[in-house]
């Protein structure tokens, strides 16, 4: 069971569940406390195959450290 009692935050400062509001309160007021992440910080590292893919062994996928990938993981292209 996983305790939801509290919450830390980025810089490890405990905030209680029933004191939610107040924290957001907190982020409101100074933005700066913000750690925002950027749509160009997330990359799409890998795919991983459908099951059907994986049990079949289909000969067009490739293993790396046991993930099973549909394309190469540095390809950008939308899939």
């Amino acid at each position: 069971e996983v305790n939801t009692f509290y919450f830390l935050n980025n810089d490890g400062d405990v905030i209680y569940r029933n004191k939610i509001d107040d924290w957001l309160n907190t982020l409101t007021e100074n933005p700066k406390n913000w750690n925002i992440i950027s749509y160009e910080d997330w990359i799409q590292i890998y795919k991983t195959s459908p099951s059907d893919d994986i049990l079949s062994n289909d000969s067009d996928s490739s293993t790396n450290n046991g993930i099973l990938y549909d394309k190469s993981p540095f390809d950008t292209e939308e899939w």
